[in-house]
């Protein structure tokens, strides 16, 4: 055994820990330098100069402004956390990453919360990140204990967008989008399927990454609901419709979340009427085993056929969900959940059938994964985050540990778990639905997915009746009134909240589809609307449209600002090497570069842009000298200042 002197055994000691010190400050995680602003050594600041008051850095009101630090880490995906707020959300501030070889990742802040902001999978490929926020000069924003650590999730990916599912129905009763700057996103002229993939096109520029579309069985006024009251449009929302849609999705380069009403009609939590055709093959069975069976059969043949003919068209949803918020089951009377003892029209005379709901989903899910493999299984309720409030650690009690209790007793198979969420209805805030999410998450080991959240740009229809949401979380009623700031206010916090779902657990919220994004307001020229959730079998006229003081754009159809909430918040992606210029500088002071989702437009001198392409887009934008802008775009032929670019 060698021995040391107590000299040698300090001076080693002293060497060892000088080693973890050089080796820390260069690769460890967390060596934010002033992560908590005792000082501002080691940031550097753009703009205005940020102030300094207990420990606290702010980037005032006035001009635009950016603090921010350059990281040298290891190689990987990490997570940046700040305890940050605004003063208002009029303008546009953001907390952000940027690693090497990888584009910007971002979240945008909201106004006071308990809520921390989290930029989650940024990406490096040499260890160098840079971090930061940006505010520009219209709120406060005041920034404390920033932090970063490695992400447990790899790759880590926010979906987020929107149902686009009435688009082909609004769009042939004469409804026009325009672009916040009034500008028509598609001419009158052109045929419905250019003006189609106009507008998602816009949303996928806009920040959309994936949108839902909902497929009915065959709708029509000779397939109503069960009381004969209602019935949903001919030719929209059945498989050619919805085929459509999901072809302008793929043409933009968009995820899609591909939901099964199977029903003629909507459905949800009291509502699952079986459709017209099926009902024909089980008339004249008694025997409710037998029936299940026969519906089985055709719900699996049906879900196989539509998946075919979505593979057809080379389109593989990333998500596809059984039914839509099945809460009190589906095909009613024969998959209830739950003993139904006095009947209605929507939900007639039965009883709670576990095995018929397994038999029913599971059905459908091997016909998905059959054509699809890599499609995950939604299984959808509707919103009942108010447990939380009711119910908080005690898990056992909530509505949807009791459905998916169920499920696992029942050996049904599926993948995500997805909840419909709106302030309106459960009068819970976002911090409730983290905690909410959280306490799932950690019972079922799966990821949850928002399938559906909404919230008032005005506290009416245009009619100056009350639309879908009435209400609102009591916390939220004065925070975010029902404005267009106070929309946009809303999603911000949403956002933000639901990317600190499973923070530091293998399992996430994988992200946010808003309900509905482009159901606008139509009237013909005498005020008389034209649109609407459902049309009147008595008068086969449309009924009113229960959403439009929800939308993303206003009753004109103009973009609302809490677009900046998609376009602002955004994924790591990697930057394609060998980017090549496909035009040089002009003689309008602009080259555009190819870049992996379009162009890149850098502007030499002040410059007014016009950008229109085949398939309908167009777009002014202004760039002041040595300002760029990045367009999203799919694949196609464009046209910018009068010269001609190709996105590959």
């Amino acid at each position: 055994m060698t021995h040391f002197s107590s000299v040698n055994q300090k001076y080693i000691l002293a060497l060892l820990l000088l080693l973890g010190t050089l080796f820390s400050s260069s690769n460890s995680i967390g060596q934010i330098r002033n992560g908590e602003f005792n000082s501002l050594e080691g940031w550097e600041t753009e703009g205005n100069t940020p102030s300094l008051n207990n420990g606290q850095a702010k980037l005032n009101i006035g001009n635009s402004s950016k603090i921010k630090q350059t990281l040298h880490l290891s190689n990987g995906e990490f997570t940046l956390t700040a305890k940050i707020n605004a003063s208002s959300n009029e303008g546009i501030c953001y907390l952000y990453a940027k690693g090497k070889g990888f584009s910007e990742s971002s979240t945008l802040i909201p106004l006071d919360s308990k809520i921390q902001v989290v930029v989650r999978g940024i990406k490096t490929n040499d260890g160098t990140m840079e971090i930061g926020v940006y505010n520009d000069g219209k709120q406060e924003v005041n920034i404390d204990e920033i932090s970063i650590a490695t992400e447990r999730i790899t790759p880590y990916y926010f979906f987020q967008g929107g149902d686009i599912t009435e688009l082909n129905y609004i769009i042939d009763n004469g409804g026009v989008f325009y672009d916040e700057e009034g500008n028509a996103l598609f001419e009158q002229s052109m045929s419905q399927e250019e003006k189609g993939q106009a507008a998602v096109n816009f949303l996928k520029e806009k920040g959309f990454n994936t949108v839902r579309i909902r497929l009915s069985n065959n709708p029509g006024k000779e397939h109503p609901d069960a009381s004969q009251t209602y019935f949903l449009p001919n030719g929209y929302q059945d498989k050619d419709d919805c085929l459509k849609l999901a072809r302008y999705a793929k043409n933009a380069g968009l995820k899609i979340q591909f939901t099964f009403n199977y029903s003629d009609y909507w459905s949800n939590g009291e509502r699952q009427d079986i459709p017209y055709e099926w009902r024909d093959d089980i008339a004249g069975t008694y025997n409710r085993d037998e029936i299940v069976k026969i519906i089985t059969r055709l719900l699996k043949d049906y879900t196989s056929d539509v998946m075919k003919e979505l593979a057809a068209n080379d389109i593989y949803p990333e998500f596809v969900s059984l039914g839509n918020e099945i809460n009190g089951g589906l095909l009613f009377p024969y998959g209830y959940s739950y003993n139904v003892n006095e009947g209605t029209a929507d939900m007639p005379v039965g009883e709670e059938n576990w095995g018929a709901i397994a038999s029913f989903l599971n059905a459908g899910y091997d016909a998905v994964k059959s054509v699809s493999p890599k499609s995950k299984i939604v299984i959808h309720l509707a919103d009942q985050t108010y447990d939380y409030i009711k119910h908080g650690n005690a898990v056992d009690n909530y509505v949807y540990s009791w459905f998916f209790d169920n499920l696992q007793k029942n050996n049904v198979r599926y993948d995500v778990i997805g909840a419909s969420y709106y302030p309106s209805w459960s009068t819970a805030t976002v911090n409730s639905l983290i905690g909410y999410c959280n306490h799932l998450i950690n019972r079922y080991k799966k990821d949850i997915l928002i399938m559906e959240s909404g919230y008032n740009w005005n506290s009416t229809r245009k009619d100056g009746y009350s639309g879908q949401l009435n209400q609102n979380a009591e916390e939220y009623k004065s925070k975010y009134p029902d404005t267009p700031i106070g929309q946009k206010g809303y999603l911000t916090e949403l956002v933000n909240g639901l990317k600190n779902v499973g923070l530091g657990t293998s399992n996430r919220c994988l992200g946010l589809l808003y309900w509905d994004p482009i159901m606008i307001h139509v009237e013909d020229q005498w005020g008389n609307n034209l649109t609407g959730w459902a049309h009147w079998v008595q008068w086969d006229k449309a009924d009113v449209n229960i959403v439009e003081n929800t939308t993303l754009f206003d009753f004109n159809g103009k973009a609302l600002p809490v677009f900046d909430i998609f376009t602002l918040n955004k994924n790591a992606e990697e930057n394609k090497q060998g980017t090549k210029t496909v035009e040089n500088k002009t003689e309008n002071s602009i080259s555009v570069e190819k870049s992996e989702n379009g162009f890149i437009i850098y502007s030499y001198d002040d410059n007014d842009i016009h950008i229109s392409s085949l398939l309908g887009l167009t777009k002014h934008i202004s760039l002041q000298k040595g300002e760029s802008y990045n367009l999203n775009v799919p694949q196609g032929l464009y046209i910018i200042n009068k010269k001609k670019y190709i996105s590959f």
